[in-house]
């Protein structure tokens, strides 16, 4: 079970870099953190009671993309299928993640085998070469 937010930088400046994460429940809901609770005021907006919310420290490990030049403020997931889509604030643009921890990896995997099958094909092209002049 994974719950994902989207980071924004605690800043004025205008540039506030947004980063859409996804956390291992795990590594929120600990022992330390049990005695917590958040008593929500549902006639009030949640970020006018931000003092309120309890909060912990966590680590993005991998599963992480950074949003540039976004105004992140709308997600939307689809755990089974590990994709996020994110929805600016404008309603404008729409982005869509692929939260697979293995992204890296299979991204250089298939720059390896797209590398392998262009080298291939050179060499079979130079085979049918030596053999047609041989004809």
């Amino acid at each position: 079970e994974t719950i994902t937010v989207i980071l924004v930088e605690n800043s004025e400046q205008e540039g506030k870099e947004r980063i859409l994460a996804q956390l291992p429940l795990s590594s929120i809901c600990t022992e330390e953190n049990q005695g917590m609770e958040f008593n929500w005021n549902s006639g009030q907006r949640l970020d006018m009671q931000r003092d309120g919310i309890p909060t912990c420290t966590v680590t993005a490990e991998t599963q992480w993309r950074m949003l540039e030049n976004m105004k992140a403020s709308y997600i939307t997931v689809n755990g089974i299928r590990k994709v996020s889509c994110v929805l600016s604030s404008n309603l404008r643009h729409i982005r869509v993640f692929e939260m697979d921890e293995d992204d890296g990896e299979a991204e250089e995997e298939e720059e390896e085998e797209a590398t392998q099958a262009v080298s291939l094909p050179q060499e079979e092209l130079n085979q049918s070469t030596d053999m047609a002049e041989g004809d």
